[in-house]
């Protein structure tokens, strides 16, 4: 392969190395957004998933407790992007962290008892209509030490509020 002189280039031949290069990394950027869900599944016509949806949990593995206290999770219409909520009780902290991408919600859910974190939930969940939201959770258990204490996945279905009450 020959050596190439750079110096001995002429101006015009940089420059259209330049936009080559260029033309190249924005090419590279473009298909790097279609991979990791900047295409189709963000333009997604879904149902409007808005409401107070309350859960039910079923254990699919794990060492942790068959059934736990179930959460509310909150949506508005004006919901979209990352939202994060927090709701004080008597005994503990919930925050809720919210990302609603295309037809995908991704859901965490922490709870701290006492200023520390006693337990939390995280995974995606599916916009299966606009009052009920189905997905695979896991949830880790702390002990008051900050270690873990258990792990658990759990098949998650969110009912929205109106829509369980209706069905009793």
């Amino acid at each position: 392969m020959p050596l190439v002189n750079l110096f001995a280039l002429s101006r015009h031949t940089v420059v259209g190395m330049r936009s080559l290069r260029t033309s190249l990394v924005a090419g590279a950027l473009v298909l790097s957004g279609v991979t990791v869900g900047c295409g189709d599944a963000v333009n997604q016509t879904c149902p409007a998933a808005v409401g107070v949806f309350l859960s039910s949990y079923k254990q699919i593995d794990g060492s942790c407790p068959v059934t736990f206290e179930s959460q509310e999770l909150a949506i508005s219409k004006t919901d979209r992007g990352t939202v994060t909520t927090y709701e004080a009780r008597l005994s503990d902290t919930v925050t809720t962290q919210v990302i609603l991408k295309g037809c995908t919600i991704a859901l965490h859910q922490t709870i701290d008892a006492k200023g520390q974190r006693s337990s939390d939930i995280a995974g995606d969940l599916q916009v299966h209509s606009d009052v009920e939201l189905a997905g695979t959770l896991l949830r880790t258990v702390y002990r008051p030490d900050g270690s873990i204490d258990c792990h658990g996945v759990y098949d998650a279905r969110f009912t929205r509020q109106d829509a369980a009450a209706n069905a009793q």
